[in-house]
């Protein structure tokens, strides 16, 4: 049931009107938890008809596994990667892991995204619903959003659901955007009447209308939570009522009114983002739930596990695992990790045996920086950044650990990432005083100027570590030097700590020498 919501429902009612009409456009709800955007993204999908209907929302555990959203989003079209160009083909594939190409660029991927869906709308159109995008993977949201800002005359409606936060996802930038907040005061009373099954006084009402915001799912959750004398205002309604951060405390007095087994089983679901109900069930067997549990665990709307597990609400998936002590979540780690067979999925496994260990582990180190490897050759950057800084954390040898950095440090720079790229940066500076390693940090730190838009320092950084290099390493030293005239040529007269006859100097004594020329026979 929706209530009010006039003017929001309007701006979908027209942009799906236009896209039944051949046209496209897309659009980003925003607004607190809880405030109704996935009730109003239903009910664009009830009205979608004749559009086809792509749907899928983000999983905050998963915001590291690169193109992870996009492989959802356009798994039921892969048959059609074949009649994509050939670059845009071989992007895709690289990035869903199908095939071994060289790292797809973000333009490519977003392009064969735009290509994909242009192609399935041009019989019916199209409507894309993307909800919780503040945890849909960085790489994903970009290809979608690319695709978005992109749209004509193809029949294709984009909704994006966004959680506001600080600021808003800079990959939705350029796109329209609408705020979706509480309800007006009558339409929120109009909710209360309709969920509080018993008497409700108008005082007690105006309460929890004004202490929530008109939070539509805080005011519904609270309709269980208060007691009937509560109600109509015999006994006092405590101040302050749930709502944002104090809801998900609300979730999680649902969750410890279950069985210690339901509780457990819950936890599961919230520690494995997969969806596999298999995987959580052989989990839960092995820290003895009984099939009652996940039964209590439905009963109560907390989850549903068929065809695949899925919370309520995104918030209570959080609330379960934040709210759970460290000692339960490594025992459910550790469950799952021995659940999952390292040759089929190293990467989920490396995961959660990396949540329940503690101290150096240098055989998980290499398994998740092989994971990093993978996750490269894909193009999956932040995920191979998240990974490398992973592995580096259960690196005992120091140099090691600090190479694992600066490699975390260039898979940042690769995600225009420079905020993090800079934090890794400093760590790996921090535990090494091998020259070759200062060296390389010389060189990263020189592309973080670039980066960051501060190049003038840059040349320099770069000559210093070419200077390192020359004597054991020339081609690297020869690579440097060319980072280091890329550079000057956009900095030039603003160049600081060197200049172009110095880059020259060095430039000549870093050349290959040359060959000797074979003598004729007399």
């Amino acid at each position: 049931m929706i209530l009010d919501r006039i003017e929001e429902r309007a701006d979908l009612d027209r942009l799906l009107d236009a896209a039944k009409g051949g046209m496209s456009g897309a659009l980003v709800l925003h607004g607190e938890a809880g405030m109704g955007k996935s009730t109003l993204l239903d009910y664009a999908a009830e009205v979608a008809p004749p559009l086809p209907l792509i749907r899928i929302a983000g999983v905050e555990a998963e915001q590291n596994f690169s193109f992870a959203a996009l492989h959802r989003f356009l798994q039921p079209f892969l048959d059609r990667l074949d009649r994509l160009p050939s670059p845009q083909s071989e992007g895709l594939a690289s990035a869903f892991g199908l095939a071994s190409h060289s790292p797809a660029q973000p333009f490519l991927i977003g392009l064969a995204t735009l290509t994909v869906l242009a192609d399935v709308a041009s019989a019916h159109g199209l409507l894309c619903i993307i909800d919780d995008s503040q945890w849909i993977d960085s790489e994903s949201l970009q290809a979608i959003a690319f695709a978005a800002r992109r749209l004509h005359a193809d029949g294709i409606a984009i909704l994006f659901g966004l959680r506001t936060s600080a600021e808003l996802n800079l990959a939705l930038a350029g796109l329209p955007m609408l705020e979706v907040s509480g309800l007006p005061e009558g339409a929120a009373y109009d909710l209360l009447s309709s969920v509080v099954s018993g008497p409700l006084d108008p005082s007690v009402a105006r309460q929890v209308v004004d202490e929530t915001s008109g939070c539509p799912l805080a005011l519904t959750e609270l309709a269980e939570e208060l007691t009937a004398e509560q109600w109509v205002g015999v006994d006092g309604v405590s101040a302050p009522i749930p709502i944002g951060q104090r809801l998900e405390k609300h979730f999680n007095a649902q969750v410890r009114a279950l069985s210690p087994q339901a509780q457990t089983f819950v936890l599961i679901a919230a520690a494995e983002t997969s969806g596999d109900a298999s995987l959580v069930r052989k989990a839960a067997l092995e820290l003895g739930c009984e099939l009652d549990s996940e039964l209590d665990a439905v009963h109560a709307r907390l989850l549903r596990t068929a065809p695949q597990v899925q919370f309520r609400h995104p918030l209570i998936r959080s609330a379960v695992y934040v709210g759970a002590s460290a000692v339960d979540r490594r025992r459910v780690h550790r469950a799952l990790a021995s659940s999952i067979h390292r040759s089929t999925d190293p990467d989920r496994w490396a995961q959660h045996l990396a949540a329940i260990t503690t101290g150096y582990d240098e055989q998980l180190a290499s398994d998740l920086e092989a994971g990093a490897n993978r996750a490269r050759e894909r193009g999956g950057f932040v995920a191979e950044a998240s990974l490398l800084a992973q592995a580096a954390q259960f690196t005992e040898q120091t140099e090691l650990r600090a190479a694992r950095l600066l490699d975390a440090t260039a898979a940042a720079l690769n995600a225009a990432a420079p905020d993090r790229a800079r934090t890794l940066l400093d760590q790996a500076r921090l535990r090494t005083n091998d020259p070759h390693l200062l060296a390389r940090a010389q060189q990263l730190e020189g592309r973080l100027y670039v980066t960051m838009l501060q190049p003038a320092g840059s040349p320099a950084l770069f000559l210093a570590a070419a200077r390192h290099f020359l004597p054991v390493d020339p081609g690297q030293a020869r690579q440097l030097m060319l980072e280091a005239f890329d550079a000057f040529l956009s900095t030039h007269y603003f160049t600081v700590d060197t200049d172009g006859t110095e880059l020259a100097e060095l430039a000549l004594a870093t050349r290959s020498p040359e060959p000797e020329t074979p003598r004729r026979p007399p």
